[in-house]
C-alpha cells in the first residue's frame, strides 16, 4: 500500500508542469471548469484524510472542516456570492498550510533534490522548445512585453523559478558534469530573457550572488593570490558583459516602458508613495485602497467572515496574497489560515537552503501575488519540510 501511495505522490509531482499547461489552455479557451484545480483539488482532499487518520493532526482537521463548513455557509448566505468561487477560493487558501502539514508527516526517500530539477527543467523547457517552435503565448501589457511558452500565469512562473533556484542550483554545483551546469545556466539565463518580468530577474541574481558569496566566504582564505587575481578579473568581466548585455533584453526594455508609461524621468520623480505603488507594487496599492474602502463600509458579520473573493473580483483583486487572503475571509478566516501556516512552518524545522527558499515565496507573496493562495505555486512551497527531511549533509 505504502509503494502505491508513493507512486501516486510522485506522479502528481512530475504532472505539475503540464497540469498548469492544461489550466492555461482552459484558460485561454473559455472551459469552464480547470482541469488543474480539479487534480489538485482531489490531492487536496487526499491529504485531508490521509491527516484525519494520524491521531496528531485529527484535532486540526476537526477544526479545519468546522470552520469550511460555517464559512460556506455564510457565504451561502450572502446573496452577491458564487458559492463554487467561494468554495474554490478556501481550497486554494487552505491548500498550502494543509499540504505543508501533510509533507511533515509523509516520508518518500525519492521525493529529493534531483526529482525537483528534473521538474524544474520541464518548467524550463515548456517555455524554451515552444519558443524555438514559434509556439506558444506572449503577452503584451502597457506596451511591454514577456513570453511564457504554453504557460500562462508570469507571477506564478517567475516565483516556482526563484524559489525553487536555491535547491535546484546546490544539485546542479553537487555534480561533477560540466556539461549539466553550462547547459543549466544556459537554459535559466534564456528562461529569463524570454519571460522578461523584472521579479524574475532580480530573484535570480539575488540567489546567484548570495551563493558567490557564501563559496568565496567559505574558500577565499584557502586560494593563492593569482586565484584571487583570476576571480575577481572574471567577477569585472562579468559585471562588465552585464552591462553590455541587460540593455538589450526584454526586462530593461520593459522598465524604460513603464518609466515613460509614468513620466518618470529621474530620481526626484521615483521617490512618491504614488510612484512606487506604479513601479515596484504595479499599482497593488491602489487595488488595496479600494478594496479597504468597501471592507470597512460592510457590516460586522463581513468584516468577520469576509467580503468573499467574488466581491474582490468584481472590484479587483489586490495581487498581495495575505491581503486577499485576509479580505476574502475575514479576520476570523484569516487568524485561523495564520494559525496554520505558523503551525506548520514551525513543525518542519526548515534549515539552510530550504529555509531560504521559503523566505523567498514569502517575500515574492509581497510584491508579485498569486503565491501562497496559487497551488500551482503552494505545490512545491509545501515540499520544503519533505526535501529538508531528505537533505543531504552539505
Amino acid at each position: 500500500m505504502q509503494k502505491k501511495l508513493d507512486k501516486f505522490i510522485i506522479i502528481f509531482l512530475i504532472l505539475q508542469p503540464f497540469l498548469d499547461v492544461a489550466t492555461s489552455i482552459g484558460i485561454r479557451n473559455n472551459w469552464s471548469v480547470s482541469i488543474g484545480l480539479l487534480i489538485r483539488g482531489f490531492f487536496f482532499c487526499f491529504t485531508i484524510f490521509y491527516l484525519f487518520f494520524k491521531k496528531q493532526e485529527r484535532k486540526v482537521v476537526y477544526s479545519l472542516m468546522i470552520y469550511i463548513a460555517i464559512e460556506l455557509l455564510y457565504f451561502y448566505s450572502l446573496t452577491n456570492s458564487s458559492l463554487l468561487s467561494e468554495a474554490f477560493n478556501l481550497i486554494k487558501i487552505f491548500y498550502l498550510p494543509i499540504l505543508f502539514l501533510f509533507f511533515n508527516r509523509y516520508d518518500n526517500q525519492k521525493i529529493n533534490e534531483k526529482l525537483i530539477f528534473s521538474i524544474y527543467m520541464m518548467y524550463m523547457n515548456l517555455i524554451i522548445i515552444p519558443y524555438i517552435f514559434n509556439l506558444g503565448f506572449n503577452i503584451t501589457y502597457e506596451n511591454k512585453e514577456g513570453y511564457l511558452g504554453f504557460f500562462y500565469g508570469g507571477n506564478e512562473l517567475s516565483a516556482i523559478f526563484i524559489g525553487l533556484l536555491p535547491i535546484v542550483l546546490k544539485y546542479v554545483l553537487s555534480k561533477k558534469k560540466l556539461f549539466l551546469k553550462l547547459f543549466f545556466f544556459l537554459e535559466i539565463v534564456i528562461v529569463m530573457v524570454l519571460v522578461g518580468t523584472k521579479t524574475l530577474f532580480l530573484g535570480i541574481g539575488l540567489v546567484f550572488t548570495l551563493f558567490i558569496l557564501k563559496s568565496l566566504k567559505k574558500n577565499v582564505q584557502s586560494f593563492s593570490k593569482k586565484r584571487k587575481s583570476l576571480i575577481i578579473l572574471s567577477i569585472g568581466l562579468f559585471l562588465l558583459t552585464s552591462s553590455l548585455l541587460i540593455p538589450k533584453t526584454p526586462v530593461y526594455k520593459n522598465f524604460k516602458v513603464t518609466l515613460n508609461y509614468y513620466q518618470i524621468h529621474s530620481m526626484k520623480d521615483f521617490v512618491s508613495i504614488d510612484t512606487i505603488d506604479k513601479v515596484i507594487f504595479s499599482t497593488r496599492l491602489s487595488f488595496f485602497k479600494n478594496v479597504h474602502s468597501y471592507y470597512k463600509e460592510r457590516e460586522l458579520k463581513e468584516k468577520l467572515f469576509g467580503i468573499g473573493i467574488t466581491k474582490i473580483n468584481q472590484i479587483k483583486d489586490i495581487e498581495i496574497d495575505v491581503l486577499d487572503i485576509f479580505y476574502s475571509i475575514g479576520i476570523i478566516g484569516f487568524l485561523i489560515w495564520l494559525l496554520f501556516m505558523i503551525l506548520s512552518i514551525r513543525k518542519s524545522k526548515l534549515k539552510g537552503i530550504y529555509q531560504l527558499s521559503l523566505f523567498l515565496f514569502l517575500f515574492i507573496s509581497l510584491f508579485s501575488g498569486h503565491i501562497l493562495n496559487k497551488p500551482m505555486v503552494s505545490t512545491f512551497i509545501s515540499l520544503l519540510p519533505l526535501l529538508n527531511k531528505n537533505k543531504k549533509e552539505e
